[in-house]
């Protein structure tokens, strides 16, 4: 059952369908151990497959109550599962929908999971970060990698349609409807935003908060932002009352582009958010916090990002932060070399294919 701080059927709206009107079924949770990202990625396709014409329904087994204003604010439609972990559960209860295809993104869902979604009969999209090694019983693939090869997928998704690369990542239309930026904003005061995702699941917020305060020059202004998900959420808020003129602290944003925009560099945890960085081409020290993040370790994503990984001691890597940011604001011309890198791929260019893609997938309707 759904726990108290989880969204439920009760509050969720109903969105009548017309009969023409085709409907993509998306099956993401968001929790403090799984992070927020894998939604929020669903949330940046949904959002493109609805200006599309689309219909968009998001089946949950887990969801913050502060995501819950994001959905319904995009005129989702939510299913919340008794147990998020049984397939045939969601496929009975997503039968009067009548869906087109069914888009999955996380790691909870093992491979049996996977294998009952696609012997449903509908077609079977994965979001993947090349960390799967069991099959993915999918018909298509989006990985946002510029790693990501057609060898990855050889044996794991043999035969399935690959959609590969930066410009496959969705982005959200607040990013997708503001301008690119090939500088840093011309503000009076600089910027640096701090965010590590809409859980921080290491809790890396308040300690790299709080070091930065003594490494970076007073002079710079802290955009902090943290989800609903966020531990130490009551020291945060202590913290930014402390140095009301050094802090600003956002919460739940939706003004994600904007604070970007302002910022002269941005410390990032290694997620679905770096692309949105790289789409505004923000310099960017991008801190690696879950194993499917150890991707943005290798090169040549060194080229367009400072990258560190947090995952084995929180301590060391506070240090690293802190070194690393100190380093970046004081080196104008890596800021200026890493904007020009950014500025040149082609993120997101792409992604709106991935919601026709299931128009190409011949299968038994559910």
């Amino acid at each position: 059952m759904a726990s108290t701080d989880t969204m439920t059927a009760s509050n969720l709206p109903f969105i009548s369908q017309t009969a023409d009107t085709q409907t993509i079924l998306f099956r993401a949770d968001a929790t403090r151990a799984l992070g927020t990202g894998h939604l929020m990625r669903c949330l940046a396709l949904a959002e493109l497959c609805m200006e599309q014409g689309k219909k968009v329904v998001f089946a949950v087994g887990e969801c913050p109550a502060a995501l819950s204003p994001r959905l319904t604010a995009s005129k989702i439609e939510v299913v919340v599962l008794e147990d998020g972990r049984d397939a045939e559960e969601l496929l009975s209860r997503i039968q009067r929908y009548q869906p087109v295809g069914i888009v999955i993104d996380g790691y909870q869902f093992d491979e049996h999971y996977r294998q009952s979604l696609a012997a449903s009969g509908l077609p079977v999209l994965a979001m993947d970060d090349g960390t799967s090694t069991h099959p993915l019983h999918a018909d298509i693939v989006v990985n946002s990698s510029p790693l990501a090869s057609a060898a990855d997928y050889a044996t794991i998704a043999a035969g399935a349609r690959l959609l590969l690369g930066p410009d496959y990542a969705p982005l959200r239309s607040e990013f997708r409807h503001c301008k690119p930026v090939a500088q840093a904003s011309s503000a009076d005061v600089p910027h640096v935003l701090v965010t590590f995702g809409g859980s921080d699941p290491l809790g890396l917020t308040l300690p790299v908060v709080t070091a930065l305060l003594d490494t970076l020059p007073q002079q710079l202004l802290l955009d902090v932002v943290v989800g609903g998900a966020t531990a130490d959420d009551d020291k945060i808020d202590r913290l930014a009352r402390e140095h009301t003129g050094r802090i600003h602290l956002h919460k739940n944003t939706s003004r994600m582009a904007e604070l970007m925009q302002h910022a002269t560099m941005t410390i990032a945890a290694a997620g679905s958010t770096l692309w949105e960085l790289a789409y505004l081409a923000i310099p960017t020290i991008a801190v690696v916090v879950a194993d499917n993040q150890a991707v943005m370790l290798k090169p040549p994503l060194g080229d367009w990002f400072d990258s560190i990984d947090a995952r084995s001691s929180r301590e060391n890597a506070v240090a690293q932060i802190a070194r690393a940011s100190q380093a970046l604001w004081q080196d104008s011309e890596t800021r200026s070399q890493r904007r020009t890198a950014l500025s040149r791929l082609r993120v997101g260019e792409k992604a709106a294919a991935i919601c026709t893609s299931f128009d190409k997938i011949s299968k038994r309707p559910l």
